[in-house]
């Protein structure tokens, strides 16, 4: 597994190791890795949390820098390992990741694994770690649920575009990126059939059925300037889902006047991005993460499998 693993592509997000042996004083295999600082596990939490920062700022939909940077690194090498049919098989367990001196995160540990163990089941796991550490917190995130979902989802078999999918979601982005991101959607939304506008919708419910408590009105009326984006624009979808994402695209190619005059003249994509999460928490994410969905995601998710 060493000789497989230590000539991957994207393995920086791999500790290397110089020295592979099976011991048989200590009847155990040893290894010898690069310098490292110590273990994930080993850490206090308040320790981690106080060097490292929340995973997301305040449970926003915005990702701290540092958090961003090591999952897409781990994210490209998951990648690389799948296309050589390389697997991890402990990547729930804190255990498997050890800090650098300049605090990267590496994983150790890897062996040889069954067959049936895949990238897929690395990318699971990964975000289980994510979500049960306590000191990262990931579920927190209002984006969590897109986002979990879409790494569990069957989109994660196209083994040679699953990491840019990944890296291409809403989390992942800059302000500008993110805004043409949920542009995107809109444009997506527009192109696919009503049978499958209808199915996204349902899917949508399912993992958010709140924001059906209101229509668009009510949840974009505490916004004054959004009530005059809203007012200028005709909203017919076939639900809520649907005009929010129609919402969203006016506010962001129509709007920016309404906000800057609304907000003293300051008005940035930063600040879109902000009021966009404020109105509709955790929604871009599940919407990013449902068109990328196969038809099989959603009729598991709709019980129709």
């Amino acid at each position: 597994m060493f000789e497989a693993t230590c000539r991957l592509r994207g393995s920086v997000a791999i500790a290397n190791a110089f020295l592979v042996a099976n011991c048989d004083g200590l009847k155990r295999w040893v290894i010898c890795y690069e310098k490292l600082a110590g273990i994930l596990s080993d850490y206090p939490d308040d320790h981690m949390l106080t060097t490292f920062g929340a995973f997301s700022s305040n449970g926003t939909d915005s990702l701290s820098p540092y958090w961003s940077n090591q999952i897409k690194m781990i994210i490209t090498t998951l990648s690389d390992m799948g296309i050589r049919n390389v697997s991890h098989g402990g990547m729930s367990n804190p255990e498997s990741y050890a800090l650098t001196e300049s605090l990267d995160i590496k994983l150790i540990n890897m062996g040889k694994n069954e067959n049936s163990r895949t990238y897929q089941h690395d990318l699971a796991d990964f975000g289980t770690f994510l979500c049960q550490t306590p000191y990262i917190g990931a579920s927190k995130c209002t984006s969590w649920t897109g986002f979990h979902f879409l790494i569990n989802s069957n989109a994660m078999s196209q083994r040679y575009l699953w990491a840019d999918i990944v890296k291409g979601h809403p989390l992942f982005l800059d302000p500008p990126s993110k805004l043409r991101c949920y542009v995107n959607l809109f444009e997506w939304s527009e192109l696919i059939q009503i049978s499958e506008k209808t199915a996204f919708c349902d899917a949508c419910y399912k993992l958010m059925p709140d924001l059906t408590q209101k229509t668009l009105w009510g949840w974009i009326s505490c916004c004054p300037a959004s009530v005059k984006i809203y007012l200028n624009q005709a909203y017919k979808g076939i639900s809520i889902y649907e005009d929010i994402i129609t919402f969203v695209k006016n506010m962001i190619l129509h709007g920016r006047q309404e906000l800057m005059n609304a907000n003293g003249g300051r008005w940035s994509d930063a600040h879109f991005c902000h009021k966009i999460e404020q109105l509709f928490p955790g929604f871009m994410s599940v919407a990013y993460a449902l068109s990328k969905a196969t038809r099989s995601d959603l009729n598991k998710l709709l019980g129709r499998a």
